[in-house]
């Protein structure tokens, strides 16, 4: 990678549009290398966002995304970077079509036999509903070492998995960790509630036992109330970057969801997915 750049980001946009030139530049501002895919036959894809007291709803058009194809994968720019790569971190969303899915098999795969760090956001409660979405997620996750998702995903994934509705949250992570795993260490399973505690459930040891925590979320130093909350959208891929941020740098469990906390803090006080300057904020240790 170029000096500076630490990540690489792979998709499918259209080819010569507004939108896919705007993930570009925004990429290349953050030092993050685009590697992306460019098709003639979908546009960009784009996302409706309906905003009501600081939470939002989404209608997601994923057009071009759906187009990727796992040729692109196999070209040597996006291969060399998946070589040079020890975390890798993917929505569930690319399980919706061919494509994506046989990338995200192959990923998977790379990372076990390679022993590095694979990572699945459920991305949205959809994916538990559809049978063979959940089927290809559940396959994905032997192969993961975290799972990111927050509650109302969580409670999805107990339902389709037979696991019984209205299962507290920590039962239902423990139980999620405690899955097949193809992984040495097997799955942790981190799940957001919003304001409320996050829960990292760890796999059973040897004797059945489980390592089960939970967060209080950080209001500092961004001292957040509900009147500075504008608007929802983001929180959990920026915990997910937060979280992973300090993962790469070998930081313990704490401080990854610590920094999880503080990223989804700041991503919620603006309107949109945009980052604020945090240049004031002298120490989140």
């Amino acid at each position: 990678m170029d000096k500076g750049e630490s990540t690489s980001y792979v998709g499918c946009i259209g080819k010569g549009d507004e939108f896919g030139a705007k993930m570009k530049a925004q990429l290349a501002t953050d030092k993050v290398k685009a590697l992306f895919m460019e098709t003639d036959e979908k546009p960009t894809g784009t996302c409706a966002v309906l905003v009501k007291d600081g939470e939002r709803s989404l209608i997601a058009n994923l057009a071009a995304a759906e187009k990727y194809s796992i040729d692109h994968f196999k070209t040597p720019e996006v291969l060399a970077a998946a070589r040079q790569a020890e975390i890798f971190c993917m929505a569930g969303f690319p399980l919706t079509h061919e494509g994506g899915a046989a990338t995200v098999k192959v990923i998977c795969q790379h990372a076990v036999d390679n022993k590095k760090t694979c990572c699945m956001n459920i991305s949205a409660p959809f994916l538990c509903m559809v049978p063979p979405f959940f089927a290809a997620l559940c396959e994905a996750l032997k192969y993961c070492s975290y799972v990111f998702c927050n509650e109302s995903e969580a409670a999805e994934f107990a339902k389709a998995k037979g696991w019984g509705e209205g299962l507290a949250i920590p039962e239902i992570a423990k139980k999620m960790a405690a899955m097949e795993s193809e992984v040495r260490y097997g799955l942790i399973a981190v799940v957001t509630q919003g304001a409320d505690k996050t829960v990292v459930a760890h796999p059973p040891l040897p004797g059945g036992e489980q390592q089960l925590n939970e967060y209080d979320v950080m209001a500092n130093p961004w001292e957040l109330t509900k009147e500075k909350i504008k608007d929802t959208n983001g929180a959990g891929d920026a915990f997910v970057g937060g979280f992973l941020s300090q993962l790469a740098l070998g930081s313990p469990e704490p401080m990854c969801v610590r920094i999880g906390h503080f990223a989804a803090g700041a991503i919620i006080q603006q309107s949109g997915c945009t980052c604020p300057d945090i240049s004031t904020v002298d120490s989140v240790l």
